[in-house]
């Protein structure tokens, strides 16, 4: 794996540190923003591979990003990180996984990656 692109999207900016470091130990691509608005207008100029969201942050929080990312064409897969997830709504709004913080990274990357490869193998 090697150049795909992950958006980070979350206010807390030591945990989006936290997130970077162990996506990038696997070769990935990162950015990150503080916000749904933020993230919307990078989605635009250059849509991410896969996006990680939290759900609560200022401007726009995650529930507003997934109603928008529903119009895209292509939208990228969407891992969540919050500390206050409801699973089964989670789950309606297609999201492809869902990690209540506090949570073990050894996980999250391996599902980045798993979902990634997968993201891969469709388009091929």
């Amino acid at each position: 794996m090697s150049g795909e692109r992950v958006l980070i999207v979350d206010d807390d900016r030591i945990a989006g540190a936290v997130y970077r470091q162990a996506l990038e130990l696997e070769g990935l691509q990162v950015d990150s923003v503080s916000n749904g608005f933020e993230a919307l207008r990078r989605i635009e100029v250059r849509p991410p591979d896969l996006i990680v969201l939290d759900m609560m942050m200022p401007v726009m929080d995650g529930w507003q990003v997934l109603e928008k990312l529903r119009f895209h064409q292509a939208p990228p897969p969407v891992v969540v990180v919050s500390a206050s997830a409801n699973v089964k709504q989670l789950a309606a709004a297609g999201v492809a996984a869902c990690f209540s913080k506090p949570f073990g990274l050894a996980g999250f990357r391996e599902t980045c990656v798993r979902i990634l490869r997968g993201a891969q193998a469709s388009e091929a």
